[in-house]
């Protein structure tokens, strides 16, 4: 998505809700991930399921010895949630 488009609706998000920063951030995603959906031919709910099974995918989790407090780091296995 090109930087112009992005303050557009940076700008006119600001506009609609002034004085409520909270609000104006989560329609601001609300309507950029909308965009990267349109982009790609797809549905925002088909847009969110595929960016979260690509998230599970390349996850890592910081596991903690609760004896020693030795940590390491883990990749999550392909499939497994």
């Amino acid at each position: 998505m090109k930087m112009e488009k992005i303050i557009r609706i940076k700008n006119e998000i600001e506009k609609e809700f002034p004085g409520d920063f909270a609000l104006q951030q989560v329609h601001i995603a609300r309507k950029l991930l909308s965009e990267e959906a349109r982009e790609r031919g797809i549905s925002l709910w088909e847009y969110i399921k595929t960016q979260a099974e690509e998230a599970k995918r390349s996850a890592t989790w910081r596991l903690v010895d609760e004896d020693t407090g030795d940590t390491r780091t883990e990749s999550q296995p392909v499939g497994k949630a």
